[in-house]
């Protein structure tokens, strides 16, 4: 190499100078647009936060009706029917139904048989919901009469109610 070696220190500390300013500007002048970019929209609540979900009920015997409902967001709503059906001629019975993906909901199954089961039995309701997105909740309900009207929560993986 030719030249001082004192003087190509001095032209390669400059050069990395002129560098470095470059890129911090670069960078202050990126940050700045992020700054100025406008607040992205609220997002839809109905169009981003719903899953779709597969119910599965299975019974002991086939029922007179069942119905399915959630409770509503608000309180001065009603509840939603999600699955309804009269004297179902399959069992199981399966069904898709479109849920709330992060809020906590509460939902009523309620389920009527034309008679009441024999001396020493129960009706029962086995529920199933699988979601798309989400944690499955498995509950199972027994009665020794004609009728479950029962409530469990989303986040509720499983348990057994008597009425």
């Amino acid at each position: 190499m030719r030249g001082s070696p004192i003087f190509q220190t001095v032209v390669l500390l400059l050069a990395m100078l002129v560098a470095g300013l470059l890129g911090k500007s670069y960078l202050d002048h990126s940050h700045q647009l992020d700054k100025t970019k406008a607040a992205p929209k609220a997002k839809n609540h109905d169009a981003t936060n719903v899953v779709e979900g597969e119910v599965e009920m299975v019974f002991s015997s086939a029922p007179l009706s069942y119905t399915l409902r959630k409770s509503p967001i608000d309180s001065d709503g009603a509840p939603e029917v999600l699955l309804k059906g009269d004297r179902p001629e399959e069992n199981p019975i399966y069904g898709e139904i479109r849920l709330d993906a992060h809020s906590a909901v509460t939902y009523w199954l309620d389920v009527i048989w034309a008679e009441e089961p024999a001396e020493g039995s129960r009706h029962f309701v086995q529920f199933k919901l699988s979601p798309n997105y989400g944690n499955e909740i498995q509950v199972a309900f027994s009665t020794a009469g004609k009728k479950i009207e029962q409530a469990f929560d989303k986040g509720n993986l499983g348990g057994e109610g008597d009425e």
